[in-house]
């Protein structure tokens, strides 16, 4: 295995402990005779929106069965089987791929599931089917307890922690202040609960950028921006404010070439990156 997928690997670990209990249950009940194999079934972004965060996260899988059936002969001398479906960060695509998945016989000894918004969604299914499913922490891909479960702490608690963080390490004159923004998606709001906002005001930590916010198409930048945020004053972050429009030319050209500059280092790095800095 490699060394830098050894992270990935870890978190594995523990999902594929699970499969062993799971799948010497199944043979038990179900079939005198083992299997050909155990199907680990990965349905995640490995192209879309989110692909920059999880997308290598299916070479942990891989990484961890070539070790099961490499070094440990497979489970009970059962091989282990990686299926990888990539939904682009689409829950309806996701929950196509789920549909096909579903109807190996045998079942899959686990659904890896990378897209909060996909748990959200299968969760019900799963349990229907009585498949066992690893997921991302959205609180609704996890709660109310079926077969799904979480492989790594609900986004609230992580929230808990960076505001745990932020309290002990604060040196600054006044307390802090969190601005949140984020998706509009069972990932994004995460944390957006009253729960959350009340633990950190108990922190004495102020949340804001909590409510609903105003966005506007930016033509120097080409993106949108905030036009208003409930209890921001947007007018200190106004770039205008501070620069002529001949020097925010020369400020985004210097800053482009600079990365160019970086980005030329790597020689295999894809086309469509720099012309996405080009642009």
């Amino acid at each position: 295995m490699k060394k830098t997928k050894v992270g990935k690997v870890f978190v594995f670990g523990f999902i594929l402990s699970l499969i062993c209990l799971l799948a010497f249950s199944q043979f038990a009940e179900a079939a005198p005779k083992k299997p050909k194999s155990i199907k680990v079934v990965f349905i995640g972004d490995i192209s879309g929106p989110y692909a920059p965060i999880t997308g290598a996260t299916h070479y942990g899988m891989i990484d961890a069965l070539e070790y099961v059936n490499k070094e440990l002969n497979g489970i009970d001398g059962v091989k282990m089987e990686g299926i990888v479906k990539d939904d682009g960060g689409r829950v309806a695509m996701g929950v196509q791929h789920y549909m096909e998945v579903r109807e190996m016989r045998p079942k899959p000894a686990m659904v890896y599931i990378i897209v909060s918004a996909l748990g959200e969604a299968l969760r019900e299914r799963l349990a229907e089917d009585k498949i066992v499913a690893m997921s991302v922490t959205g609180t609704p891909a996890i709660y109310p307890a079926k077969y799904t479960f979480g492989w790594f702490p609900l986004y609230t608690d992580l929230f808990g922690a960076y505001i745990d963080w932020l309290k002990e390490t604060w040196n600054k004159p006044g307390a802090p202040r969190v601005a949140f923004l984020t998706w509009d998606s069972t990932y994004g709001r995460g944390p957006v609960t009253p729960e959350c906002y009340a633990y950190a005001k108990s922190k004495g930590i102020e949340m804001v950028a909590k409510d609903k916010i105003t966005w506007r198409r930016d033509d120097f930048w080409g993106y949108d921006v905030p036009s208003e945020i409930p209890g921001v004053e947007l007018e200190r972050f106004e770039p205008r404010n501070y620069y002529s429009d001949e020097q925010m030319e020369r400020l985004s050209y210097d800053l482009k070439m600079e990365r160019l500059e970086w980005l030329s280092k790597f020689p295999s790095l894809h086309q469509d990156i720099l012309n996405a800095v080009k642009r």
